[in-house]
């Protein structure tokens, strides 16, 4: 029986009406084509089933062609239920494919660094460059500015390259919403502070309150911070918390919860006291949309864009991997948006 021929370069380049060059170029993400040419050059390869060998790049270009993605995370149970974390890494693999991108995966924190401080596939020289994913600490950012030859991005944690989500700008759009709604008296669940996403959301609650007028119904106990993991003890303070809160007939008729773990405890908690969410009492979530729509009353609040963080992450690397000095250092901000789902409603009547 005849073997199929194997499918080369030269086949794609004729299929797709481009030369060599072009295809390899595409295939690797090259910024010296446009986006479009590189998908339909993608596609053709695709089609053809056309994998370029790893082992014949590594020999001509004698780099290791592949980025890390580090995961702020100090276990897999960590990662994989974090509604930002993961449907990011899903989107950062399912880019990588259709650009042919090889990839090491990495989860560290702390006490997981080389003694360089850096995660061990940086410290080794494993990749040529890396996407960080969330706070993965000063001492790593502080390392890498060490080393000006290896390009780096951060994605949702301050450093002198990173993509950064309008935190400001979509907590606003939140609080527009609860306001229009005839909310006044509303409360507000999130933290750890340590997160440039968290800090930033709080202080625009705080300065809307302030605008509103909302901080003249507000106590100290209707803002609750926490600053730990997502475990048992933390959700069982939230809920004690949300409990005492929703008893009392000076309650809030909203509250605004930085994350889906603390609005499915807090709407729990009113269950307990027999309001009915989106009725009695409004709670909103921030996250992924995956997790605002899995649970009943379907969610509203926040929701990432995770495509246009991950294009902007790589694009931004790849930059820097080809023109390393020419790309100054620099904070790309991308939009999130709102999900309305059935948690929120007018603000009862009292």
């Amino acid at each position: 029986m005849k073997s199929a021929r194997t499918v080369t370069v030269k086949d794609v380049a004729k299929a797709a009406g481009v030369s060599q060059a072009a295809v390899s170029m595409a295939l690797r993400g090259s910024s010296e084509i446009s986006a479009k040419r590189i998908e339909q050059i993608q596609a053709v390869a695709r089609k053809l089933n056309y994998y370029p060998q790893a082992a014949g790049q590594l020999l001509r270009s004698k780099r290791k062609n592949q980025i890390g993605l580090i995961v702020a995370a100090t276990d897999t149970d960590a990662m994989t239920h974090s509604g930002f974390q993961a449907p990011l890494l899903g989107v950062l693999a399912e880019i990588c494919y259709k650009q042919q991108i090889a990839y090491q995966l990495e989860l560290h924190h702390g006490d997981m660094a080389s003694q360089s401080g850096l995660p061990h596939q940086i410290a080794a020289n494993m990749v040529d460059g890396a996407i960080l994913i969330g706070d993965v600490g000063q001492d790593v950012y502080a390392a890498l500015d060490q080393r000006p030859d290896f390009p780096w991005v951060s994605i949702n944690e301050p450093a002198s390259y990173s993509v950064i989500m309008d935190i400001a700008d979509v907590t606003k759009q939140l609080l527009e919403h609860i306001r229009s709604l005839g909310h006044s008296r509303v409360a507000y669940c999130g933290g750890p502070e340590r997160y440039l996403e968290h800090r930033l959301a709080l202080e625009t609650f705080e300065k809307l309150s302030q605008q509103y007028g909302w901080s003249k119904h507000q106590s100290a106990d209707w803002i609750k911070l926490s600053d730990g993991v997502e475990d048992s003890a933390r959700i069982t303070e939230i809920y004690h918390w949300a409990h005492h809160l929703l008893e009392s007939p000076k309650r809030p008729s909203a509250v605004i919860c930085h994350g889906d773990p603390m609005a499915r405890t807090v709407a729990h908690a009113a269950a307990q006291n027999g309001l009915v969410v989106g009725r009695d009492v409004s709670v909103t979530t921030w996250g992924s949309k995956f997790d605002a729509i899995k649970t009943w009353p379907i969610m509203t609040g926040v929701v990432y864009d995770h495509q246009q963080m991950a294009q902007a992450a790589l694009t931004l690397l790849r930059q820097r991997m080809e023109r390393p000095a020419l790309v100054k250092p620099q904070k790309q901000v991308v939009k999130a948006s709102l999900h309305i789902g059935q948690s929120v409603g007018p603000c009862p009547k009292t």
